[in-house]
């Protein structure tokens, strides 16, 4: 890799093909899913990502693309959240008041 403050424009373009190669390298490994992801992170850690993740998402210039990225990302809270209302369907709404003070339980879920 690039020596500490290498400046010089000579140093960068001794640097910039090595960085490239690490690029591609990382671009053929095979991704995580989310839920690998955040498996061992905590609630507050979880938000975090999400937020870093969609300043990601929003400098992608490809409204398509950004929407994909969108949906992709939301995969599993949205999940979780449809598991919540078909339980509050069928048990009513007392599972909900039960659930109310556990803000705790992340709807960012690592399955």
């Amino acid at each position: 890799m690039c020596p500490e403050g290498a400046q010089d424009e000579l140093s960068r373009e001794r640097c910039v093909p090595k960085v490239l190669k690490l690029s591609s390298e990382v671009s053929e490994c095979k991704p995580l899913s989310i839920g690998d992801t955040i498996r061992d992170l905590e609630p507050h850690q979880i938000h975090t990502f999400y937020e870093a993740v969609g300043h990601m998402i929003s400098s992608e210039v490809n409204p398509a693309k950004r929407e994909e990225y969108v949906q992709r990302l939301m995969e599993p809270p949205n999940a979780t959240w449809n598991q919540i209302m078909a339980q509050a369907r069928t048990m009513g709404s007392e599972c909900l008041k039960s659930q109310a003070g556990a803000y705790t339980r992340p709807l960012f879920s690592s399955t």
